[in-house]
Order: C-alpha cells, then structure tokens, then sequence
C-alpha cells in the first residue's frame, strides 16, 4: 500500500504543476503575449507607386516579407495593420510620409532604403526601424556598429561592401571580352558613392571606359538619351532599390538598345539583362519580417546585429543572351547559380 504521506506529497507536487502550467499559458513567453495585441507596422519603400505596391497579385508587392510574418504569428486581418508606403520617386514626400508614420503610431518600421530613413529616424526615436541598408550605414551615424547598432535602427547589408560592384564589373568582361565602353545606369548618389568610385577605379585599371547614364526616380529616358549619344558596348547596372524598383523600365531598354547588361539583381536578369550577380532579395526580406517579429515582441533593434547576405547568385539570361547573339563562354555558364532559358 501507498503510504498517506506518499499520497500527499504527490498530490502536492500535482498540484505544484498545474498551478505552473496554468502560469504559463496565463501569460505565455514574450512573444504569445505580444501576438495578442494588433501591431501597426509601416512598409517604406522608394520607387513603386502604391498602386503597384497594394497590388497582391503584383510583382511590388512585399510577399516574401508577409509571408515570413504570418509563419511567425502575425496575419493581417488578425493581429496585423501592415501600412504601405512610397515615395514613388519623389524625395520631396518623405517628410509627409515619415510624419504620418509617426502620427499612425507604427510599433515598427521596414525600409527597403536606409536613404528614405536618414535624416528622419532622429526626429522619432522611439519607433524602431528595420532597413535594408549599404555597407557605409555606420559611417552615417545610423549605426554604432554592425554587431551593436545602438539606437533604434537595424537590418541587414545588401551590397555588403562596395568590392561586390567591381567584381560585377569583372564578370561582365568575363563573359564578354569584347567590351570597352561601358555605360553604369545608376543614380547620381550611386555614381558618387564609395562603390561607385571603386567600380571607376576598376574599369580604369581594366582599360575600359565607364560612362555615367544617370537618371533619377523612374525617369530612365533621361539616362536612355545618354546611352544613344555614347554608345557604348555594354551597360552596368549598380545596386541598389532604384535599380531593382526599375528592373522592367530597365530590362526594356537594354533590349530596344540590343546592349548587353549586367545587374545586382536576379529580377533585372529576369525581366531582360543578359547577367546579374548579388544577393537574393527573396532571402532578406524574410530576415527582416524575423527582426520586426523580434521588436514587436520587445527586443530592442539597438541589440539586434546587422545582418549580412548569405547567398549570392550569379544568373545568366540564355534567352537575352540568344536575342542579342552572344556566346557566354562554358567558364562562365559552368560558374552559374542559375540559367534563364
């Protein structure tokens, strides 16, 4: 027979249980407790005009980062207000946009441009922002450092250092030895950037000549008109949202032009350039989602490291390829992450 002191202290320790167990589902870890409450949370991008950015059948619209938030708990229409933003190429509108983020009381804020945040971030402080960010974002203050960013901004590097454009440049002679002017579409701020001086460096020293095609917002026909009077050989597309945003306009006028291209993305490789190199937006955009997770469930975006890429994809178009009748050499195809057929 079980001894009545047995008994008791059974039930004690029973009872000891359930009264944890009911402590936990009570208050659950951080992050249930947070799901229970609606979150506010603002999309910032620079270029998509927000027709094109609420579409959800469109290619604008952010699918990669709702899907990654509604695995981690939180879906629109439950405990989710995913407020879309863009300046649609107007810089002039970030002020107003910035102050109606502040006004909505966001709990979080994703940028796909540290440039949409800096200058802003200071005036609220206490709204935590996750961007995606260049490599110099300690070098403007926005960051303490990488591994502790301090403040209220984190996210990740998506050139990670401004070599990463240089080496685009390398593989683009690579694959077409031919080339001798070649013309870099970018912005007038990624034509005097860091990594715009070092692709100049690099061309010099490969005896290429690099001609700037500059436009600005979507405004490609202006870089278009660059392109007609130089001539040039091939064309370099830089990082960055401008040229990702762009990646259409972009891809049909190298096409009209029948110029080689190569890009940052494998969404300019897709929509017409003959080559891209660079990180995987379809990977960062779900790191991102995890980190505005993280603060909706009370970490700091001071303690959370920026993040590097960890994939990069080299992707050849065999289609534009075929249409502008170039043969990628077999080293090149064989280096390949991806072929477009």
């Amino acid at each position: 027979m079980v001894s009545l002191r047995r008994c008791r202290s059974w039930t004690s320790r029973f009872i000891s249980f359930l009264a944890a167990l009911s402590a936990a589902l009570a208050f659950g870890s951080p992050a249930y407790g947070q799901k229970d409450k609606v979150h506010r949370v603002a999309y910032f991008t620079q270029l998509s005009s927000l027709a094109e950015l609420k579409d959800r059948g469109g290619p604008e619209y952010p699918r990669p980062f709702v899907a990654r938030l509604r695995e981690l708990g939180y879906a629109e229409g439950q405990n989710l207000i995913l407020d879309l933003y863009s300046m649609e190429g107007r810089r002039e509108r970030i002020p107003a946009i910035w102050a109606d983020i502040v006004r909505s009381k966001a709990d979080a804020v994703y940028s796909t441009s540290q440039i949409l945040i800096e200058g802003h971030v200071r005036e609220s402080a206490e709204i935590p922002v996750v961007t995606a960010a260049a490599w110099s974002i300690v070098n403007t203050g926005l960051a303490k450092s990488l591994a502790r960013p301090g403040g209220s901004v984190t996210g990740y590097i998506l050139d990670v250092d401004e070599g990463i454009e240089a080496k685009r440049l390398q593989l683009l002679l690579e694959a077409i030895p031919r080339v001798r002017r070649v013309a870099y579409l970018g912005t007038p701020g990624w034509w005097e950037s860091a990594s715009g001086r070092r692709v100049r460096d690099t061309a010099q020293s490969l005896g290429v000549s690099l001609v700037h095609a500059s436009y600005t917002g979507t405004d490609i026909p202006a870089a278009s008109v660059v392109i007609e009077r130089e001539a040039p050989d091939a064309v370099f597309v830089p990082g960055g949202s401008a040229s990702f945003t762009n990646r259409t306009r972009i891809g049909e006028l190298v096409l009209a032009k029948r110029l080689p291209c190569i890009a940052a993305f494998k969404e300019n490789a897709e929509s017409g350039c003959l080559m891209s190199y660079g990180a995987d937006i379809d990977e960062m955009l779900p790191i991102a989602a995890n980190y505005v997770a993280k603060i909706l469930e009370g970490t700091k975006p001071g303690d959370l490291p920026i993040q590097y890429p960890t994939k990069f994809e080299l992707v050849i178009s065999m289609k534009s390829a075929r249409a502008l009748g170039i043969t990628i050499p077999q080293a090149i195809l064989l280096r390949a992450n991806r072929v477009i057929e």
